[in-house]
């Protein structure tokens, strides 16, 4: 998957090199017209989750 052959080299195509697009770009960009934290709390306890905690950037690099 993080092969150059794999989500990598994608990145590269749609957005350009990680060191020069980054997860930290993808912040502006991103739009939750249809969010609805009801709905995914439902979702996580209708999965058996007992602890969820939304994560910003796992790794970048």
């Amino acid at each position: 998957m993080y092969s150059s052959g794999g989500i990598i080299a994608w990145h590269r195509e749609n957005f350009g090199p990680q060191d020069e697009f980054g997860y930290k770009d993808f912040i502006p960009l991103f739009k939750a017209e249809k969010y609805d934290p009801n709905e995914w709390a439902q979702l996580f306890r209708k999965a058996g989750a007992r602890y969820v905690m939304p994560v910003p950037e796992h790794h970048d690099g």
